[in-house]
């Protein structure tokens, strides 16, 4: 019983190698955990979180819990939810946000 833990990190390890579901450079989320994969080693996944903190996951945990992986394709979709002032033109407000949106073009 005492290696229970043990085994069962080494064999998440050895299966999230195989299947794959996020690569090292994937930006990943999983429980309260969000930042980008710098590792995955048989026993563990290292994480950078946005604010560079390092976190260590143990495979077991990636293996049977859910983890949302923010790059796994290429074009996501954002909402955005944009205030203007109550005596502002709506018109013009909208024009500027999409000919600034129009400009960027990571945008589609």
């Amino acid at each position: 019983f005492a290696f229970k833990d043990i085994f069962q990190n080494l064999l998440a390890g050895l299966l999230i190698l195989i299947t794959r579901p996020f690569r090292i450079g994937d930006q990943i989320v999983s429980g309260e955990h969000e930042g980008t994969v710098e590792d995955i080693q048989v026993r563990a996944t290292l994480l950078r979180t946005y604010d560079n903190r390092r976190v260590v996951i143990p495979n077991s945990e990636l293996y049977t819990n859910r983890v949302i992986v923010n790059t796994a394709y290429d074009r996501r979709r954002l909402a955005v939810t944009v205030g203007i002032g109550y005596g502002d033109d709506i018109a013009q407000a909208k024009r500027i946000i999409l000919d600034t949106l129009a400009g960027v073009e990571e945008i589609r």
